[in-house]
């Protein structure tokens, strides 16, 4: 008796957590941020199917956007690097397949690590 109603509330325990894991993957698969003209963060529902183009190119042109900070000098250099490296944190963790091959063409690798090297100190 109590082994079944153990049992019974293991099993209610792995249901619900797949049902939420289940959320957060359908969710991960149809948002999207990106930012508008002045720079705030919109979230965008995406159909999927020609929508992965534009994840691929919103994660160029995110990697582009942190070459260029990556050069900045200055009192809000930091800030810049870090919410440009947070958006494409968001754009790697958005879908069940991340175009984390994609980033890696564009030139991400070596952008991260002079990133890090520069901003090691700081971010601690």
């Amino acid at each position: 008796r109590n082994i079944a109603g153990q049992r019974r509330r293991q099993q209610a325990v792995s249901v619900g957590k797949e049902r939420r894991d289940a959320v957060v993957r359908a969710k991960r698969l149809c948002r999207v941020d990106h930012n508008d003209e002045d720079g705030n963060i919109v979230e965008t529902d995406f159909a999927m199917a020609d929508d992965i183009a534009s994840l691929e190119d919103l994660t160029v042109r995110t990697v582009e956007e942190l070459k260029s900070a990556a050069s900045f000098t200055g009192k809000e250099s930091f800030q810049k690097k870090m919410e440009v490296l947070r958006r494409l944190r968001r754009l790697l963790s958005q879908t069940s397949m991340p175009p984390v091959e994609i980033a890696v063409q564009a030139g991400v690798v070596p952008v991260l690590e002079f990133v890090s090297f520069h901003l090691g100190p700081q971010m601690s």
